[in-house]
């Protein structure tokens, strides 16, 4: 009986998954399954719609990184973004159109010993706070935040 009422619960943001139902049975969870072994989440999240051990994260896919930009000189319908890529020659920072946005819970995380195996812990952007690492096209989306806030997130290894 346990086990069956525990099963019910569903699994927690950023367990494996290989289908919705293993996630919540209710259909408020979903398994993303572009991340390696399935990644439980809520699409469409905003700041307060993830559960305690989540947070919403902006996610902006990009093929080529847009125009270079230095913290607000992108266009309005865009955003300024770190840029991650190994190239030497490439900007630092570029313009991404904001219609791209995706937003996912995503399990929180200290460090890389509390994500599960093949995913890391990585710190996500805050927008318009321009300091810290690269973001890898991910901003977090929390409220108040300040020049100091520090948003970490599990994410499949490189």
């Amino acid at each position: 009986m346990l086990a069956l009422f525990a099963s019910a619960c569903g699994k927690q943001i950023g367990d494996p998954c290989a289908t919705n139902l293993d996630c919540q049975t209710d259909g408020t969870r979903d398994c993303d399954l572009s991340q390696p072994g399935g990644y439980c989440t809520i699409n469409g999240c905003d700041e307060l719609l993830c559960p305690s051990e989540a947070v919403c994260i902006r996610i902006f896919p990009y093929e080529s990184p847009g125009p270079a930009c230095v913290s607000q000189t992108c266009e309005s319908d865009q955003i300024c973004l770190s840029n991650a890529s190994p190239d030497p020659n490439a900007p630092t920072s570029f313009c991404e159109p904001r219609a791209t946005e995706r937003r996912y819970c995503e399990k929180t995380c200290g460090s890389d010993g509390d994500c599960r195996s093949g995913y890391v812990c990585r710190q996500a952007g805050i927008e318009g706070v321009t300091t810290g690492p690269t973001n890898y096209g991910s901003l977090a989306f929390v409220a108040n935040a300040t020049p100091t806030t520090i948003v970490k997130f599990c994410s499949p290894s490189p």
